[in-house]
């Protein structure tokens, strides 16, 4: 793939410095480019064709970023298409990643391309770069993917050559070849650790419990509360680190975790932290009906709560004869004769519903028998006598 890439030095510069300042778990960094200046005056290091110079700074047309030479790629012949060739093999060290960067300069209708490509020869990337009268940064970063093998990165140009009319002997103009050419100087494939520290923190629980942390699903250790862990991953790796959901102070009290599983993205240096608030159990009891409200809720929540029905036949043939249980209130922490209603969680709350046991019914019909054998018996003695 080949972009057509347009001069952002100065973002690409704030890129390089912010990138690198990023990485943590660098004990250094290495520079894998040979003569990446040219400053040993020639293409040292470098497999160059017979088109690409070495150009000193004091060269007429030759400017370089820095230092003393600077590299100019191609022929200036527009009649022969081939480009110059500049290209250079460099082996990215084990469990590293890479920044590669240069400067370029493109003069007059020149043109540059740069691509990296693996052993095979398959291209990773490729580059165009557009005409420029000023040196222009390039920064790429080369993951982690690449770590331990061999990379070829290679420099293709090719300059411009027209005639243009100058000043001679006596004022009289004279024809002269003036010659363009694509520049590149400073070039660098830094090499970097690519593991990166994760800090892992625990928000929210007492000192004296911990929650457990499991990474991919495997153990991670223990993490008190208001501790931090820090966990090296790969750089580019995507690991999912999870925390207890809850962690219990008591069979009433709590700890809750409501994002307690994460799937990080190891790209730069983070800090997780798991918020944990505290919960607190409203239990409800009741012998009679259905109770609605209890348990779990968070602190300062309003837990609603009821019981129903109000009045519940008591079983058997007591219920058949018309005994009932009729709802009272509530005790315990829920201190209310109605059978529903709301109280805050401030703290675990207990509630159990309070029934009395109403006979009326019974005594009626027990009292209107008792009226009919009276009744009864009134007769008989009547007719005895």
């Amino acid at each position: 793939m080949t972009i057509q890439y347009k001069p952002l030095a100065l973002v690409f510069a704030v890129f390089a410095t912010a990138f690198a300042s990023s990485v943590p778990g660098t004990a250094g960094s290495q520079e894998l480019v040979v003569n990446g200046g040219f400053e040993a005056g020639s293409f040292q290091g470098w497999d160059a064709d017979g088109t690409c110079q070495v150009k000193p700074h004091e060269y007429p047309t030759a400017p370089t970023h820095k230092g003393e030479y600077s590299a100019s790629l191609g022929p200036s012949n527009p009649n022969i298409v081939t480009k110059g060739s500049l290209s250079q093999i460099i082996r990215i060290p084990e469990d590293s990643m890479v920044i590669v960067s240069f400067w370029y300069r493109i003069e007059k209708q020149s043109s540059l391309d740069f691509s990296l490509r693996e052993a095979s020869g398959s291209i990773i990337q490729s580059w165009t770069f557009h005409e420029t009268s000023t040196w222009t940064s390039f920064v790429y970063n080369l993951g982690p993917g690449y770590a331990g093998k061999s990379i070829d990165f290679t420099f293709e140009g090719k300059g411009f050559s027209e005639e243009v009319w100058v000043s001679g002997i006596l004022d009289r103009p004279i024809p002269v070849r003036k010659n363009y050419y694509p520049y590149i100087d400073d070039v660098s494939v830094v090499a970097q650790s690519s593991s990166i520290d994760i800090n892992v923190k625990a928000s929210g629980l007492p000192s004296e419990l911990s929650t457990k942390i499991f990474i991919d699903g495997r153990a991670g250790g223990a993490l008190g509360g208001g501790e931090s862990k820090a966990l090296t991953f790969k750089f580019g790796d995507q690991p999912n680190l999870t925390a207890e959901q809850y962690v219990y102070e008591s069979e009433n009290v709590r700890y809750a975790c409501k994002l307690y599983s994460l799937t990080m993205n190891a790209s730069s240096e983070k800090t997780v932290t798991f918020d944990y608030t505290p919960q607190y159990r409203l239990t409800l009891e009741s012998p009679h009906g259905m109770v609605e409200g209890s348990g779990w809720y968070d602190e300062e929540d309003a837990a609603k709560f009821s019981v129903s029905p109000e009045t519940v036949p008591a079983e058997g043939v007591l219920g058949v004869l018309g005994v009932k249980y009729v709802f009272q209130g509530w005790s315990r922490d829920l201190k209310t004769g109605m059978a529903s209603g709301q109280i805050t969680m401030d703290s675990p709350k207990t509630g159990i519903a309070v029934w009395e046991t109403d006979y009326l019914t019974l005594v009626l019909i027990l009292g209107a028998c008792a009226a009919m054998v009276a009744l009864l018996f009134f007769k008989v003695y009547r007719k005895k006598r």
